[in-house]
């Protein structure tokens, strides 16, 4: 079904949506071993005629690749036309990955506990149209050119435990078959690496004058592996998952009222699917904590500059097609074009413990199952971002239609204000032994109107036992 899953995922799946869910459906005195799952997010989506080069969407956090085998594949026309058309001067991409390394659990008769290591991270990064063309855009009589770039980038390991526990409500007006599930997971953080950077860079000038104005700061805190790539020292060629660059801790919360009608419910103790009718109303807050970096820090600062230069001083354009999205690739992407000094200038600020708080949402959400169809609306709300991308409310409304019972089939859309809308399509196989499960996510490009793959969600093997 997609979405926040706050509501329709249950089991070891709803692990990092809703914690209170982890009981539902799974047999008592039974393990639950599950390893392999994937899931990973690009917001530009991936272009069909660059399918051949899978890896550079991969390379937002996977830099394996040594960077002179990298493949550009976009044309410089390309990438203007897709990200820069209609006047945009800047244009940002969001890459997000979500790796279940493993979980296993157990269900007891009235509650279920869980310990899960998870391999997360968000990348996202903002370039201006005068990376990739100098000629200014025409704006009030003068000619801009915004050579603006930003990042913000983190990698961590997160090693979680979860229980959830069963509660019959004792009132004289509901019904026996009406369950309260409440669920709390804690979380240990091991950060591996970090990166905020900001550079404000624009040119302004007008058609015929001799000289501009330039205005420009640039800003950034780094932590891990990170640090010695902005500083030249080093690349992520291979990254290295063991580098621990600080500490940090957090945790989530749920609740999840399930009203059963019809004499065959089984909520706890039947086969792990869905019972036959029911409605299942859930709210959770997830993600809520922080991290704390104290390895290898590094930030840098260049005060606001505000300079009149010859108009020969601006820039050209960047070497390379495209900017690849990870950091190593920083100092490539800016080589000899260091904004008039601009980066050059920074000085170091002494840091010993740089703290963020953690990406925290609120989401809610129903479903009605009757028979083998489950049906459902759910709503997120991010109240905090690692990232400076935009934290807006995303509302979700998808079906799940099991075949044999054993073959669920699940469609759904996804809606967030000034996005075009996200249609999310899975499929997989449920048994009582294992289950196995993909999907996909594809939207419509605001600029160029064709739909593209956006996210990819592979469950790995989950074994009963």
């Amino acid at each position: 079904m997609g979405g926040t899953g706050v509501a329709s995922a249950v089991g070891v799946a709803a692990v990092r949506h809703n914690p209170a869910n982890i009981m539902i459906y799974e047999r008592p005195q039974r393990w639950n071993l599950t390893f392999g799952q994937v899931g990973y997010l690009y917001s530009g989506g991936i272009r069909s005629d660059d399918l051949a080069d899978v890896h550079r969407y991969l390379y937002a956090f996977d830099s394996s690749m040594p960077l002179q085998e990298f493949n550009y594949a976009t044309s410089r026309s390309t990438l203007l036309q897709d990200r820069y058309s209609d006047g945009n001067r800047d244009y940002s991409s969001l890459h997000t990955l979500d790796a279940l390394v493993f979980a296993l659990s157990f269900t007891g008769k009235n509650s279920s506990f869980a310990l899960s290591h998870f391999i997360r991270g968000e990348n996202q990064y903002t370039v201006g149209r005068g990376w990739y063309n100098p000629e200014g855009l025409s704006i009030d009589n003068l000619l801009i050119t915004d050579r603006r770039f930003s990042q913000q980038y983190n990698l961590r390991h997160e090693i979680g435990f979860t229980m959830a526990s069963e509660n019959q409500l004792i009132s004289g007006w509901l019904s026996d078959l009406s369950k309260i599930y409440v669920g709390f997971s804690a979380r240990l953080i091991l950060p591996l690496s970090y990166a905020d950077l900001e550079l404000r860079s624009v040119y302004a000038t007008g058609e015929s004058s001799q000289t501009l104005t330039h205005q420009g700061q640039f800003t950034s805190v780094s932590a891990g592996a990170v640090t010695d790539i902005l500083e030249g020292k080093s690349g992520l060629n291979p990254a290295d998952l063991s580098n621990i660059s600080g500490i940090g801790g957090g945790f989530d919360l749920g609740v999840t009222y399930i009203i059963g009608f019809g004499g065959d419910v089984s909520l706890t103790g039947g086969k792990p699917i869905p019972t036959r009718n029911s409605i299942r109303i859930s709210a959770s807050l997830t993600d809520i904590g922080f991290i704390s970096y104290n390895k290898n820090l590094g930030a840098q600062n260049t005060d606001e500059q505000t300079r009149v230069l010859a108009r020969s001083a601006l820039p050209g354009e960047a070497k390379s097609f495209e900017y690849s999205g990870n950091p190593v690739d920083f100092r490539r992407f800016t080589d000899g074009i260091l904004e008039n000094g601009i980066i050059e200038q920074a000085t170091s600020t002494p840091t010993d413990v740089y703290r963020v708080l953690m990406p925290a949402r609120a989401n809610a959400g129903i479903a009605f199952q009757v028979s083998r169809l489950t049906v459902g609306a759910e709503v997120q709300r991010p109240l905090k971002s690692l990232t400076d991308h935009p934290a807006q409310t995303t509302a979700h409304v998808g079906g799940e239609l099991r075949l044999l019972k054993t073959i669920p089939l699940r469609a759904g859309m996804s809606f967030e204000r000034d996005t075009p809308v996200r249609y999310h399509a899975g499929a997989g196989l449920d048994f009582r032994v294992f289950t196995l499960s993909a999907a996909v996510v594809v939207r419509s490009p605001e600029l160029t109107g064709q739909l593209r793959a956006e996210m990819v969600a592979v469950t790995g093997l989950q074994v009963r036992f």
